[in-house]
């Protein structure tokens, strides 16, 4: 990589990149103090940006298959370069790249003093990826079922000020199930009415919204939650389960509302919805399996008594 010109620098950099892709050949690299410390230096001495890309891509796949094995881990000024880097540099690509390295990194070391710099970076980073990459990074953080406060603070903070329902998703998919603080900022028919309108207007946001669901679903409180919005998404994706649900999915849905059947609370929620009566409906008059026919007409005939 030494004293050659910089088009072949860049070739070669790349080439490094690509093949820390490989397990075996990122660990052999990963051995090589020489080839670290030319990588790092590149990192803050060469001004060409496909360089600095390179360089710190590489960087992150050596440390994504090496783990702890690799002495970049300890290396401090290395995580110093990487927020700078990730601040500061001019080119996106090179900010973005920066923040997955530091991603692959805090998920194999966890460093919690990343919170303040993580937080700052998915609300004020002008690049979309790389704001979801850090919002990916505070997940490393989370130490069993626990948050702390501050924790709390930085997640809720992301989803009442971003306006992105991918970044909103990931960051209440850190809150663990049943945790309270998740459901009295999910208990916001606002929130909801929001979701609901991406659902709606942006179809590749459905996966990501399925997902947030699935948290819902699985939660040991739902009442806390279950407003009309968030009924109005969970009985679309029941009627198309095509738009974003993997086959055999529309039982989570099901169950989620045979559950909610069972409290005389959410009961009436589902009375007061005609969504949801006319989706069951539908889904029991077109469904072909006798199995989901008969689910949806239990649910009906659970809904009537109360009509």
């Amino acid at each position: 990589l030494a004293d050659i010109p910089t088009r072949a620098q860049e070739y070669a950099t790349a080439i490094l990149w690509n093949l820390a892709m490989s397990p075996k050949l990122a660990t052999e690299m990963g051995q090589n103090t020489t080839l670290l410390t030319k990588l790092k230096s590149y990192l803050v001495e060469q001004s060409s940006s496909k360089i600095r890309r390179s360089a710190v891509s590489a960087i992150g796949n050596i440390v994504s298959h090496t783990k702890n094995l690799c002495a970049l881990i300890d290396d401090v000024a290395l995580w110093e370069i990487l927020k700078n880097m990730s601040r500061n540099d001019q080119d996106t690509g090179c900010r973005r790249r920066a923040m997955r390295t530091i991603r692959c990194m805090v998920g194999v070391y966890p460093k919690p003093d990343l919170l303040d710099f993580f937080t700052q970076i998915a609300l004020g980073d002008t690049d979309r990826d790389t704001r979801i990459q850090a919002i990916e990074g505070l997940a490393h953080l989370r130490c069993d079922d626990e948050l702390t406060d501050p924790m709390t603070r930085a997640l809720i903070d992301i989803v009442e000020n971003t306006m992105d329902t991918k970044m909103t998703c990931l960051a209440c998919s850190i809150f663990p199930c049943g945790y309270n603080k998740m459901f009295t900022m999910y208990s916001k028919s606002q929130f909801w009415s929001n979701i609901e309108v991406a659902y709606n207007e942006e179809i590749d946001s459905r996966k990501d919204i399925f997902e947030l669901l699935t948290i819902v679903f699985n939660s040991e409180d739902k009442s806390k939650v279950i407003c009309q919005p968030l009924l109005r998404i969970t009985v679309s994706l029941l009627c198309n389960p095509s738009l974003v649900m993997p086959d055999g999915e529309t039982s989570k849905i099901f169950q989620f509302l045979s559950e909610l059947t069972a409290c005389a609370q959410t009961r009436q929620l589902l009375v007061e919805s005609d969504e949801v009566l006319a989706a069951l409906v539908s889904y029991a008059l077109e469904v072909t399996t006798s199995e989901e026919k008969d689910k949806a007409k239990g649910l009906i005939l659970k809904l009537v008594p109360e009509l």
